[in-house]
């Protein structure tokens, strides 16, 4: 089976600082997935190092959507990224308080409930620009019989 390299959802101490509601809320609709690969949803906190191993090294293929909300999440949800992360919040319904949510909460927050918002914030960070793309031309000279000839090369 597939192994995955997150950055930040291959560590336990990462998923500790989330609030558990949060992280909780994010992982609800994957709970038979989850389950499946050995994660237990009994305890009061969450089972840290069973969601590594099923992040990490599942048996089963993990949903698309489990994926694609895992790779936002993990890309963007850096302390680095606070800032815009509250400024993100704060741009959508009503007056929202952001200061007090890490922001690896705020990512799942904005996963949650403003998609587009983590998505624009994920392209202006991490989009990079158009590649430049260098080429040369090497131009050969060679003496004929006739004069001079030119071949290039490119």
């Amino acid at each position: 089976m597939k192994s995955f390299r997150w950055h930040r959802f291959s560590d336990p101490e990462f998923l500790g600082r989330m609030k558990p509601q949060l992280l909780n809320r994010l992982l609800s609709p994957y709970k038979h997935f989850l389950t499946g690969e050995g994660v237990d949803f009994e305890e009061e906190q969450p089972d840290y190092e069973g969601l590594v191993a099923a992040f990490t090294s599942p048996s089963h293929t993990p949903p698309e959507e489990l994926l694609e909300a895992l790779c936002y999440i993990d890309e963007i949800a850096i302390e680095a990224n606070h800032d815009h992360l509250v400024d993100a919040w704060h741009q959508g319904e009503g007056c929202r308080d952001g200061q007090e949510l890490s922001a690896a909460d705020l990512a799942v927050l904005l996963w949650l409930e403003d998609r587009p918002a983590i998505e624009r914030l994920y392209a202006e960070q991490y989009m990079t620009s158009q590649s430049r793309f260098d080429w040369s031309c090497h131009t050969n000279t060679r003496d004929t019989q006739a004069g001079r000839s030119e071949s290039r090369t490119c």
